[in-house]
């Protein structure tokens, strides 16, 4: 009887450490989840997407874990959070978790003007003004860019023919003036929404007098351009 019972016992302790490995198997496992940040220039959810970046997330499953969108929309970047899928946040499982943020992106214009000028506009998918850079006849160009749409102002950077530069930031409802090194006047008008009215005046060393005019709305679209 001695030797059944401490067989009996020796087979309930083997249980026991048994079941103990397998939970701490299963508590050892590893979830994965992989997210993509993708980009298309549509506005609707295309079957084909190219990736930006894609990362890897490990963690032990019954693990929460979150992801989060980039911010590709500030710094010039242009792109728009166009979908993101359910599985964004929850918990690791056995089975590989796939994420997705596809984003849209940013629309370039140029147009060619009489003389050798042309002008420049970048915008985002949502409308909303990235670029204007005008490259204006006597070979000056002016740029103006929204660095952020946290704030009403334009960051801009007048260049003159000999590469001479100055970077200024103006906010929105003002006109400001500007005259560089070779006597060209810049008059730059914002309305309160942004909407953009560039005038550069310059003077020909026959004394010819020239004034372009640029207009360009905060949602990006060209309006005109014109010289007299």
């Amino acid at each position: 009887m001695r030797k059944n019972w401490g067989l009996i016992i020796g087979i309930i302790l083997g249980l026991g450490l048994s079941w103990g490995l397998i939970q701490g198997q299963a508590a050892s496992k590893q979830g994965k989840v992989i997210v993509y940040y993708r980009y298309n220039e549509s506005n609707k959810h295309p079957k084909r997407m190219s990736n930006y970046i894609v990362k890897t997330l490990h963690g032990r499953i019954g693990q929460h874990y979150t992801t989060k969108a980039k911010d590709l929309l500030k710094g010039g970047g242009g792109w728009v959070l166009r979908y993101h899928s359910a599985t964004a946040s929850g918990k690791f499982k056995a089975k590989t978790i796939k994420v997705y943020y596809d984003y849209q992106i940013d629309s370039e214009k140029d147009y060619e003007h009489a003389g050798g000028a042309d002008t420049f506009t970048d915008r985002t998918a949502d409308h909303r003004l990235l670029i204007l850079d005008q490259n204006h006849k006597n070979w000056a160009d002016t740029t103006i860019e929204r660095d952020t749409y946290k704030k009403p102002v334009y960051d801009v950077t007048y260049s003159s023919p000999d590469e001479h530069q100055i970077t200024h930031t103006y906010r929105f409802g003002k006109t400001y003036v500007y005259r560089d090194h070779e006597k060209d006047v810049y008059t730059l008008t914002l309305s309160p929404q942004g909407d953009i009215t560039l005038q550069q005046a310059w003077t020909t060393k026959k004394g010819t007098h020239h004034v372009e005019t640029t207009k360009v709305s905060h949602t990006g679209k060209y309006l005109s351009y014109h010289v007299k």
